[in-house]
């Protein structure tokens, strides 16, 4: 997707005051290929009965730490596991990798992608024979100030994507959206970073973003979200790999 240099509507000027506040990985997920300790599908198997029991989260010590046990599912597989800088998944079945980690932003932005996969890399191959995290997921975003998007901006992309999605809430434009999470190749999004923060109650970005940073104005953010089959077509496997890529093409 680029933005064509010509034809751009008065709403979705750029200003002379453009600035650029944060860029580099917002989301890294990835999958845990190895080994499992049975040992731990043991407590496991014992946490999740007692949450179903209770109806509730019950804790469990993990490495380092203690992580809550849910009393379902996290997607396909059967342990969910929330750990203070993570949602995990374990499984114990044979179709599926043994693990499944998905690093909260928070914790992202605060020490680094490169120390967040280490750390991770370190407490799950504490009971994972032959771990190998393999990238399933690789948000890249920029934030920006200074820009306003209007509905006909949409027109002013040139991309591959036969589906882009505009939306707004109170009749107010907040974003678009290009292509979809499906094929699990590249999505693409712009759209109102500074009003899906307030939402979501993330006051942490202000501390991202800067001394630049105008409370007053909307920060607009472009993300490229790259799915397994999209970071498999540029040769990217590994979660080590695709920081390596990133890093590669000075987004981080």
């Amino acid at each position: 997707m680029r933005l064509q240099s010509e034809g751009i509507a008065p709403g979705g000027a750029l200003s002379t005051d453009l600035r650029e506040l944060a860029s580099g990985v917002d989301a890294l997920y990835m999958s845990g290929r190895g080994d499992v300790s049975p040992r731990l599908i043991v407590d496991l198997v014992a946490a999740r009965a007692t949450a179903e029991e209770r109806g509730e989260s019950v804790e469990l010590d993990l490495g380092d730490c203690r992580v809550s046990v849910r009393p379902k599912a996290f997607g396909r597989h059967r342990f969910w596991l929330q750990h203070p800088y993570a949602e995990i998944g374990v499984s114990d079945k044979q179709d599926l990798p043994p693990l499944r980690i998905q690093p909260k932003a928070a914790y992202l932005h605060a020490v680094g992608p490169a120390a967040a996969l280490d750390y991770f890399a370190q407490l799950l191959g504490g009971f994972t024979r032959d771990l190998r995290l393999t990238a399933s997921r690789l948000d890249v975003f920029a934030d920006f100030q200074g820009w306003a998007i209007a509905p006909d901006d949409r027109l002013n992309f040139v991309t591959r994507a036969t589906q882009r999605d505009t939306h707004e809430e109170s009749g107010v434009l907040t974003g678009f959206v290009f292509g979809r999470r499906k094929g699990k190749t590249l999505l693409a999004r712009l759209y109102d970073k500074s009003l899906e923060s307030r939402k979501k109650g993330t006051d942490w970005w202000p501390s991202v973003w800067g001394a630049g940073y105008d409370p007053a104005e909307p920060v607009l953010r472009i993300e490229f979200e790259f799915g397994r089959n999209g970071l498999r077509q540029y040769g990217v496997d590994t979660a080590a790999e695709a920081l390596r890529w990133v890093a590669s093409r000075r987004v981080v």
